[in-house]
């Protein structure tokens, strides 16, 4: 056998071992619903801050998952609509949410959510922290908007056509 043929069947040895040893890790999946203290079943975004914590935005407000147990929060809580469809973290630890026609805030500090302020909205579509703490908000037919003092106000990137 010529030593090319035995560094093919050395290199498929080795490539068949690595793929039986990969295939055979388990992974630990655990399921969690309402009964466990989710606000809803169906989640629509999942984001893990800077402490460790999972949030889980749904159609009946926020989760927030400390490994052991969640902590809701809801209309009480300061989500005036709490269909919420996104959550991001800024840099100083705020918690920004975002919401069909509303943008919330959960200050590092705090333990309830405070709707910023700004215009009427058809529909809200996503939401980035760009470098120094930035908050912008897409909107579907509405444009950008960009937190100012704590209200939204139309936002430019200064982009022209």
């Amino acid at each position: 056998m010529g030593i090319s043929k035995r560094f093919l069947l050395l290199f498929l040895f080795l490539q068949f071992g690595i793929i039986l040893s990969v295939s055979a890790q388990e992974f630990n999946t655990q399921f969690y619903t309402t009964h466990d203290g989710l606000t809803e079943n169906e989640v629509k975004d999942i984001y893990q801050d800077s402490k460790g914590f999972f949030w889980f935005a749904t159609g009946n407000g926020i989760s927030r998952f400390d490994g052991y147990r969640f902590k809701s929060y809801r209309k009480n809580d300061g989500l005036t609509n709490p269909i919420i469809s996104q959550i991001v973290e800024d840099s100083l630890g705020n918690i920004w949410a975002l919401g069909r026609q509303s943008l919330y805030v959960l200050y590092a500090d705090g333990n309830r959510f405070l709707l910023i302020e700004g215009p009427d909205v058809k529909r809200f579509s996503t939401i980035a922290v760009f470098p120094g703490n930035r908050v912008i908000v897409a909107a579907d037919e509405d444009g950008f908007f960009a937190v100012r003092n704590s209200k939204l106000e139309p936002y430019s990137f200064g982009l022209s056509t």
